[in-house]
């Protein structure tokens, strides 16, 4: 009787060890990606596409935050695929200037714009018709922070050291490049208008970081990638550089439509786009060199934080106009 119980219940503690098993074996379902990550597949087209009558060329203009001809060159890939897709010919161009990018598509002059920020949020506020189609995923988020920086050997370590400095900004429309570090120098007490002694506007964040390198300036505001962009240029390394602030994390890039683009082409533009991503063999040599990951839909609330910090900065009489 005592081998037939050991024998019973060895059974009985095998059948539910398998059934214990069985139950860790079950399919689960896959940890969630972080949300910058989050790429769905794009919707797929109602019907194939065709450029709609009097369609025959696409005209892009980038936001000038780089020099025109290291622009041209990083987004020469994304035009070519962009004209393949489309069916007609995509012209490429850099605004002069970060509000220019606004005027262009208001006049009728181009048909998308690439903005940053803060030229977006200015852009909007005169024309409710500019449509946001798709925001940009870098380094692995929807994000970036902006810089206040130093030259490696400089005497200054922190922000409030600079007081009399030389400060070097990008343009009154810059986000990284002069709001959100505009108003991190006015928390810190440090107004620019009087507590530097110079103040230069210097167009781009590469120029910025030259002539704080050069020691042109004595410091300066850009955006955290500029730093690896400027090795790519010129092979100077981000460690010539001492980072002395950081801004808050600021909303990426993104690209808009004219409203009088025809909504059709708006509609495919998004939907290639939103498809489009460095994990396929496809979309790696495309958005590799801009330095972007992938395209989700663009959401104008993203940019209330870029509002606030103007609104902010207007109502201490600090923002550029």
């Amino acid at each position: 009787m005592t081998a037939l119980f050991a024998v019973m219940l060895a059974a009985m503690l095998a059948a539910m060890l398998a059934a214990m098993l069985a139950c860790t074996d079950a399919p689960r379902s896959p940890p969630a990606a972080p949300e910058a990550l989050a790429i769905a597949p794009p919707p797929p087209s109602p019907e194939p596409w065709s450029p709609p009558e009097g369609f025959t060329r696409l005209r892009i203009s980038l936001t000038p935050y780089l020099d025109e001809a290291g622009l041209l060159a990083t987004h020469e890939p994304f035009r070519i695929w962009l004209s393949e897709r489309l069916g007609v010919p995509v012209d490429l161009r850099v605004a002069a200037g970060y509000d220019e990018l606004g005027a262009q598509l208001r006049a009728g002059d181009v048909d998308l714009g690439e903005f940053s920020p803060y030229a977006y949020v200015r852009a909007r506020s005169v024309d409710a018709a500019l449509d946001p189609l798709v925001s940009y995923i870098a380094a692995g988020a929807v994000t970036a922070a902006g810089y206040i920086v130093v030259d490696a050997g400089s005497r200054y370590q922190t922000l409030d050291d600079l007081r009399g400095a030389r400060f070097a900004f990008v343009d009154r429309a810059s986000t990284s490049g002069y709001l959100y570090p505009q108003r991190l120098l006015v928390e810190r007490g440090l107004d620019p208008d009087t507590a530097f002694s110079s103040v230069e506007f210097l167009g781009n964040h590469q120029a910025v970081l030259l002539a704080v390198h050069d020691g042109r300036a004595e410091a300066g505001a850009v955006f955290a990638p500029s730093l690896r962009a400027l090795k790519a240029k010129t092979g100077i390394s981000p460690q010539a550089f001492r980072i002395i602030g950081k801004t808050e994390r600021i909303p990426n890039d993104l690209l808009c439509a004219a409203g009088t683009l025809a909504q059709s082409v708006r509609d495919e533009v998004r939907r290639l786009l939103l498809g489009l991503t460095v994990v396929t063999a496809e979309g790696r040599p495309v958005l590799t060199p801009m330095g972007i990951n992938a395209f989700v839909l663009a959401d104008d609330h993203a940019y209330d934080p870029v509002r606030d910090a103007d609104a902010a900065l207007r109502a201490r009489g600090a923002a550029g106009p």
